[in-house]
């Protein structure tokens, strides 16, 4: 990804859809930011003292409040959000891994997880189990998935919300699903705040 836009960037500003005056303020703004914190006084990482900072407990309660009030919700029809579960509500949770539903279950048991997957027979498989639940939650992190959803939103009646699990313009692909979240990312922290709001465990 940062390859793909640093090129982009590159071919913008050789055919001056950049401009120098643009690039160099936005140079100034990392600069300005990187001295704030003092990014130039220390310049190289002591390899013996990385055990005691990273992974710390503080610094992933840290992690988990900056990634939950990240969690941007771009759609949220009829006020689906939060989802308000009884005990035998059934929820299909569908995403590339397992992390998505297994931090789901743990809020919610009667859960159900599956693949998202871009074979021809995916869609067939995914309205079958969508027709038999309540609530539908998609974790996706490309165009292709969130083409898989919009025709799953045109294929059953059963409530999708959707988690964008990367870029959030993915999002514009499925514009019929009832409720859409950014996460920006599938760490573990992302999807715990996406979870958090989609049952209103926010804080």
């Amino acid at each position: 990804k940062k390859i793909e836009v640093y090129n982009a960037l590159l071919a913008a500003a050789k055919k001056g859809r950049i401009s120098t005056a643009r690039l160099d303020q936005s140079v100034k703004r990392i600069l300005k930011s990187k001295q704030a914190c003092r990014a130039f006084d220390w310049r190289f990482v002591d390899v013996d003292a990385v055990a005691t900072i990273v992974g710390q407990d503080d610094h992933k309660q840290l992690a988990q409040t900056i990634a939950s009030q990240a969690i941007t919700i771009v759609t949220n029809r009829n006020d689906i959000l939060p989802l308000k579960l009884r005990k035998e509500t059934a929820v299909l949770v569908i995403s590339p891994s397992s992390a998505l539903s297994t931090l789901f279950k743990v809020q919610h048991a009667n859960t159900i997880d599956m693949r998202i997957s871009e074979d021809k027979q995916a869609l067939r498989q995914l309205s079958y189990q969508a027709n038999n639940v309540d609530v539908v939650v998609a974790g996706i992190t490309n165009s292709q998935q969130a083409n898989l959803i919009l025709r799953l939103s045109a294929a059953t009646k059963t409530p999708i919300i959707v988690i964008a699990l990367g870029s959030p313009y993915v999002l514009r692909r499925c514009p019929d699903v009832n409720a859409a979240l950014a996460a920006y990312d599938e760490h573990d922290a992302s999807l715990q705040g996406a979870v958090a709001v989609i049952l209103g465990k926010s804080k």
